[in-house]
């Protein structure tokens, strides 16, 4: 599986990549995401993010054939970068196939040793892979109440999730 595809951090180079993933993707990603999320996704806010990566990191998983794939992005809660949540979106092309269980698992392994304590992340409860993702990595539903969020003009409900290296 490792041959399809590699994983690293962003830099300035990969902002108009970034750019195109998201805006080829952004019909799939409107049914997990809200639209005024997606639509602040312009060049000078991604280029922001990238220069900037101090209190979150971006992960970029491109495939062999150099196309951006997928990306993981790690915001750190708190100011001793122990507790982090993560969120997460692939290509459409691209799911169905492991790769981001295969990477989550290895992104948690690395964070973890890094110092990282808790992952937390949250999925609509609709989205029946995402939320098998996060349990088949370790992941467990919190007791917290769910959040509401706006997508595509309907309240959908989430799920909270946390990975904790106590458990």
């Amino acid at each position: 599986m490792k041959s399809l595809f590699y994983t690293r951090t962003a830099n300035i180079q990969d902002v108009l990549n970034i750019l195109a993933f998201e805006q080829e993707n952004k019909a799939w990603f409107l049914n997990y995401l809200p639209k005024s999320y997606l639509d602040k996704l312009n060049q000078t806010f991604i280029r922001k993010q990238v220069e900037n990566q101090i209190n979150h990191k971006y992960y970029l998983v491109y495939s062999n054939s150099g196309d951006l794939i997928g990306r993981f992005n790690l915001y750190f809660l708190e100011e001793h970068r122990r507790v982090v949540e993560v969120v997460y979106r692939m290509d459409q092309a691209w799911t169905e196939q492991g790769i981001a269980s295969y990477i989550l698992k290895r992104l948690v392994a690395y964070w973890a040793s890094s110092g990282i304590e808790e992952i937390y992340a949250t999925t609509l409860k609709s989205n029946e892979a995402s939320n098998k993702l996060l349990l088949n990595t370790g992941f467990k539903a919190t007791m917290r109440p769910s959040k509401p969020i706006l997508v595509e003009g309907e309240k959908q409900e989430t799920t909270e999730y946390l990975w904790s290296i106590e458990s």
